[in-house]
């Protein structure tokens, strides 16, 4: 009689089927939803790093302009030689943007415009707008022109949105 009542008090060591199916559905879903997490992670990460970069050429502009004796910052290069050149020497490297030696293989550009410029849909490129403000009008990321003698810059640059879509931007002073 003790050895029947040793028999069926005697628990069996290990998981039950049961135990590990459960185990094994709840370690995949925390691997979904890492896996759906990660890439809008990694897609805020380099919008910041844009945005970053942006401000940073917004900052070596405005620089440029009080060493050059408060000048308003050329679009024309043979207006103002070497402020493109400047503007790149004092940025150093970018983390999302090519910048390269030379200004004409760089990732910046420096553009005039007459009234507005719409937004950029470029991830690689920076658009610097001399007398021009940020404007959402009629998209987000767009500039218009203040005063083109004024001091004023605007850096236009893209971000990327939830399905391949991309987004213009703009900072400025």
């Amino acid at each position: 009689m003790k050895q029947q009542l040793k028999k069926i008090s005697k628990k069996e060591d290990g998981f039950t089927i049961i135990e590990v199916l459960i185990v094994l559905a709840i370690a995949a879903l925390i691997l979904v939803v890492v896996l759906v997490a990660i890439p809008q992670l990694q897609r805020n990460q380099r919008n910041s790093a844009r945005q970053s970069d942006a401000a940073r050429v917004v900052t070596s502009v405005q620089n440029w302009s009080a060493n050059n004796n408060g000048q308003v910052f050329p679009t024309d290069p043979t207006n103002g030689p070497g402020a493109l050149d400047s503007v790149v020497n004092d940025l150093g490297d970018l983390t999302q943007y090519d910048i390269a030696e030379s200004p004409a293989e760089s990732d910046l550009e420096a553009e005039v415009f007459a009234t507005s410029l719409e937004a950029i849909d470029d991830l690689t490129t920076l658009r610097i707008v001399p007398g021009a403000s940020c404007t959402n009008d009629p998209d987000p990321g767009s500039v218009t022109n203040t005063d083109v003698a004024s001091r004023n810059v605007a850096v236009q640059y893209a971000v990327e949105q939830a399905g391949n879509q991309v987004e213009g931007r703009c900072v400025d002073s």
